[in-house]
């Protein structure tokens, strides 16, 4: 398989190299400092200078348009997600270190105040992104804001008899649930987000003693709200309403929802606070997981990171790397094949496109889109297909999923 994967990679980056570059994304998630990490991983693993090159080309080029452009400070699209890219640029000798950033913490960090002052704690769009960018920077302002950080999520918590748990304004919610109050269960924007963030936190020894007290109560607010119907494709719904009790049906696997990351949340909760029944039950998730292969069943379309086999495969690459049970490298290979046989597409770069959503007129539907970002696209492909050759490469810290030890 790395032969096929290889030549996969090349065909991606190729792909890359002769897309239309008209458009200013220079984001993390969707635009060109994602791409940029995609050719820091390239240059890594194939040790070919031109790659690297092509990567400062794309931080010189990023670095020049963040001056003309307004940006928000979203983790996804805005100069928080930026600034973390290139911090984790530096910290892995792909960029010289600079004081580049130094002008850009105190707007991230108030940015990521504001924003839980008004209960907003989001991990892509929210005020969580700011922390994990705090992680990177690894300075005395970061420990400052991350302790900031921590008072503001206690703060907005809502504990119950079941533990803690903290609102989703921003979740869809369909007619029958518009006056209802949504507690997610997502990596992307729920509790399990949080849940990883402050693990990393008490790992970096910041206020151990609140950082468990939260872990836990948001760990016992999840497993109450475990689906009770034996027949459910999944253990965990993706939003419960309410605090406790109505869920917004079963989740199917993807990165960003459900089951796959919840997983990991309970593995590396129980590895880092030394609780053994928490690492049996991510254990139980990640075996339960293994018996979910039906595409159309998970609707799965593309391959993409977010809600895709790129992403569920390298997700079962990550409980391979923890456990070391080869059953989970075994599925990893499955979704690897089912990524590459998702590039079917005539006219799509290197084979692939992207179900991707769109709205008109207030009317929200999905289409075909060709996509070249980390989180939705054909770079997030390639990064995966690249862990899969070199399993050393830490790119995934932008999805909390990487593998922190205790």
């Amino acid at each position: 398989m790395n032969d096929v994967l290889s030549n996969k990679i090349f065909e991606i980056e190729r792909a890359i190299k002769a897309r239309n570059q008209k458009k200013n994304d220079i984001s993390l998630l969707n635009g060109d400092m994602g791409i940029a990490i995609f050719y820091a991983a390239l240059y890594r693993v194939t040790k070919e200078q031109k790659y690297l090159n092509t990567c400062h080309e794309l931080v010189d080029s990023s670095i020049d348009k963040v001056a003309r452009m307004e940006l928000n400070p979203s983790f996804v699209t805005g100069f928080t997600g930026i600034g973390w890219s290139l911090q984790y640029l530096m910290n892995n000798n792909y960029l010289e270190s600079t004081d580049l950033l130094q002008d850009l913490d105190a707007y991230i960090y108030d940015a990521s105040i504001n924003k839980l002052r008004g209960k907003y704690y989001d991990f892509l769009h929210g005020g969580t992104g700011a922390a994990v960018y705090a992680m990177e920077r690894e300075n005395d302002e970061a420990v400052v804001f991350l302790e900031t950080y921590l008072k503001y999520i206690d703060e907005i918590k809502e504990e119950n008899k079941y533990g803690y748990a903290w609102e989703d304004y921003t979740f869809p919610k369909g007619k029958d649930h518009l006056h209802a109050r949504a507690y997610t269960l997502g990596l992307s924007h729920g509790v399990p987000s949080i849940i990883m963030v402050l693990l990393r936190i008490h790992k970096l020894g910041i206020n151990n003693e609140l950082t468990k007290d939260l872990i836990t109560g948001g760990l016992n607010w999840i497993k109450a709200n475990k689906i009770e119907n034996v027949n459910s494709i999944s253990e965990y719904p993706n939003c419960v309403y309410d605090s406790v009790g109505t869920i917004d049906g079963p989740s199917l696997m993807r990165w960003c929802y459900g089951d796959m990351g919840i997983a990991l949340m309970y593995w590396d909760s129980g590895n880092i606070l030394n609780e053994g029944d928490w690492i049996q039950d991510g254990e139980d998730l990640m075996r339960r997981n293994l018996k979910r292969t039906d595409l159309i069943e998970q609707d799965f379309y593309d391959a993409g990171v977010c809600h895709g086999t790129a992403g569920v495969a390298h997700i079962f690459s990550k409980y391979h790397e923890r456990t070391r049970n080869t059953e989970f490298k075994e599925k990893a290979d499955f979704w690897m094949t089912q990524s590459l046989q998702a590039a079917k597409h005539e006219k799509g770069p290197a084979g692939y496109k992207f179900h991707n959503a769109a709205e008109n007129n207030g009317v929200y539907y999905n289409r075909w889109r060709k996509m070249y970002g980390l989180l939705n696209g054909i770079a997030g492909v390639g990064l995966v297909f690249l862990s899969h050759l070199e399993p050393a490469l830490n790119w995934d810290k932008a999805l909390l999923i990487d593998h922190i030890s205790s």
